[in-house]
């Protein structure tokens, strides 16, 4: 490893393909789960969870915001594989490794049953 370099070590995800310029494959981690309370009761995660609109760019206070404005759609390819489409090239992953640790991913159901997700029991993820 270069100095000043990190590998990417993806917590979500096993991995991640480049087949063109403007897509970018990501494989899913199979058996991750959300936190064993309501209303996702410990669910898997799955693409459907990354290519929600509450996990894109379109929503004004979405904290993944900045991360995927270059992102213009996102969308499950089959259970553990999600497209992350741009117009324009794109490198969302080795950017994202850069600029920051996390990506963060929100399960429409609390959005569903808690709104601007600002009360503790909004709190549901998918770590340790």
């Amino acid at each position: 490893m270069r100095p000043g370099t990190y590998p990417i070590e993806p917590d979500a995800a096993d991995s991640w393909a480049q087949p063109n310029g403007h897509d970018i494959h990501l494989k899913l981690r199979r058996g991750v789960r959300w936190n064993p309370k309501p209303p996702v009761n410990g669910r898997e995660l799955t693409a459907a969870d990354v290519s929600t609109p509450t996990s894109g760019s379109s929503d004004e206070g979405n904290g993944n915001r900045s991360t995927l404005e270059s992102v213009d759609k996102i969308e499950a390819l089959d259970r553990y594989t999600v497209k992350f489409h741009a117009q324009g090239a794109v490198r969302l992953v080795p950017r994202r490794a850069r600029l920051s640790t996390s990506m963060w991913l929100v399960a429409k159901e609390a959005v569903e049953k808690f709104g601007d997700l600002k009360r503790a029991e909004a709190v549901i993820c998918t770590g340790p």
